[in-house]
Order: structure tokens, then C-alpha cells, then sequence
């Protein structure tokens, strides 16, 4: 009975683990934050995995954290005496064995409590306030405000985009790659490239979005493109 009981407990905290990894890898890559949001789709959007957004599935990133936690005290209720002999048989000095376990415990514990311990350091965003909020790191201020000038120009290009967009026949998305734009309006993607300036060697999947924070062109540029080159032909 013991046997099928320790069979059931490692397999619910095998299971726990693969999806505490899971949810992990879901929000850190498919279930991105803003700022890399306007850089993958060349829009803001909200991204949901089964009706749950990024936060939601924090929460359950959390929980399942909890069960697991629980799950490992059981497992070590369970083989107390046999964790307590391999201890000893370890560690043979009784008292580097004590000072040891406490150490340990001292180390687990404060991975628990530090987050409830220390207080976050409260930065303004409001106007006026950038040359001073970040003064303490003066290298973060610069990635911060990096950021805030990259999420500015993306939006005030699709902006310009929106409203250069009834002056051309072609109607270009940043979430669209090379590639779909060569298919759709049968095009050339190196043309598109030359045209451009961006690197042959670029992959025509990649997005639009993508593409013209690093090349600095908006998506007004290559409707006007497609209809230079239409014209040609």
C-alpha cells in the first residue's frame, strides 16, 4: 500500500513540475508583455491562451507552485526516517550536521518571507520626473527610456500609417511578413528588401513589425513600394 501511495505522490509532483515549466514557458514566450507585443504584431494587442491572459496565468503559475510545495511536504512526511538516515550517514560530525539543517532551513525560509519582507523601490513616470526617478541607475534609465521612445515611434508609425494608408490601393500590416506580402501582391521579396536597405539575408518570415524598428520604415513605405513597382510593370 506504502509502495502505490509514493508511486501516486511522485507522479502528481512529476506532473506538477512539467506545469509549473509549461505555464512558465507560456508566459514568458507566447504570452508576451506590451512592449515586445508592438514589436512581434506592429499593433498593441491583448494576447489570451484559453480566455486567460498573462496575469491569469500567473495566478495559476502560483497555485500550481503551492501544490507542489504541499505535495513535497507529504513526500517527506512519508520517508522521514529514511531522509533523517541518509543524513546522518552524510554528514557524520553531529554538530556540522546541526549547523548544516540550520542553514538549509535559514535559506528556505528566506526564499518564502524576503518577498513579503522588503518593499518595492517606487519609481514616478509622471512629466518632468525622468532625470530624476532613475538617478540611483543611471544604465537603467537609459533602457527605460530606450523603451519608452521604441513603444513612441511604433505608435506614431502606425498612426502615419492609418492616415497615409487612402493614398495607395495595397494595405500593409505589421503582423504580415515578407513573405505573405510577396504572395499577396506577387512582388519580389528581395525587392522589397533592396528598397529597404534591409539585408538579403533576412528571413521572409519575419514579421513587419519586427523588421522596421530595426530599419526604421513604416508600413506606408512599402505600399508605396508595391505601387512603384506595379507601375513598372
Amino acid at each position: 500500500m506504502k509502495s502505490k501511495i509514493n508511486f501516486i505522490l511522485d507522479a502528481l509532483m512529476f506532473l506538477s513540475m512539467a506545469a509549473i515549466t509549461g505555464v512558465g514557458l507560456l508566459i514568458k514566450y507566447v504570452l508576451i508583455p506590451g512592449q515586445e507585443r508592438w514589436v512581434t504584431y506592429g499593433r498593441n494587442v491583448d494576447l489570451q491562451m484559453f480566455g486567460l491572459n498573462r496575469h491569469d496565468w500567473g495566478s495559476i503559475h502560483l497555485i500550481i507552485g503551492y501544490i507542489l510545495i504541499g505535495l513535497l511536504i507529504v513526500h517527506i512526511i512519508l520517508h522521514w526516517k529514511a531522509i533523517l538516515c541518509l543524513f546522518r550517514c552524510t554528514i557524520k560530525w553531529s554538530l556540522f550536521r546541526s549547523i548544516s539543517a540550520i542553514l538549509f532551513l535559514i535559506i528556505c525560509s528566506s526564499f518564502i518571507f524576503v518577498p513579503f519582507v522588503f518593499k518595492p523601490e517606487i519609481l514616478e513616470r509622471g512629466h518632468g520626473n525622468g532625470g530624476n526617478m532613475m538617478n540611483k541607475n543611471h544604465k537603467m534609465e537609459e533602457i527605460n527610456n530606450s523603451k519608452h521612445l521604441d513603444t513612441t515611434a511604433n505608435i506614431s508609425n502606425d498612426i502615419n500609417d492609418e492616415k497615409d494608408k487612402k493614398n495607395t490601393a495595397y494595405e500593409v500590416k505589421g503582423y504580415m511578413t515578407l513573405e505573405e506580402i510577396s504572395q499577396s501582391y506577387s512582388i519580389p521579396s528581395n525587392y522589397i528588401k533592396t528598397q529597404l536597405k534591409i539585408a538579403l539575408n533576412v528571413s521572409n518570415k519575419q514579421r513587419l513589425g519586427q523588421l522596421k524598428k530595426q530599419y526604421n520604415f513604416t508600413m506606408h513605405d512599402i505600399e508605396i513600394i508595391i505601387e512603384k513597382y506595379k507601375s513598372s510593370k
